[in-house]
């Protein structure tokens, strides 16, 4: 199912972007540098992509990021 993330989900992933940088979280997440740019303006995302998205944001080093 298609949806974009949050405004939470989009804020914690913002964070991890400034912490990790955006190639290593593209890299962790597995979709591309345009689809995470996408991601953080809001744009909807097909199903996987955002299940994969929010599944990095829920891992120990995202947390502690």
């Amino acid at each position: 199912m298609k949806a974009p993330l949050d405004p939470n989900e989009t804020e914690a992933l913002r964070g991890l972007v400034d912490a990790r940088g955006p190639l290593a979280v593209a890299v962790a997440v597995g979709c591309s540098l345009p689809t995470l740019r996408a991601a953080l303006r809001g744009a909807t995302l097909a199903g996987v992509t955002r299940t994969a998205i929010l599944s990095a944001l829920t891992t120990p080093e995202a947390r502690a990021a």
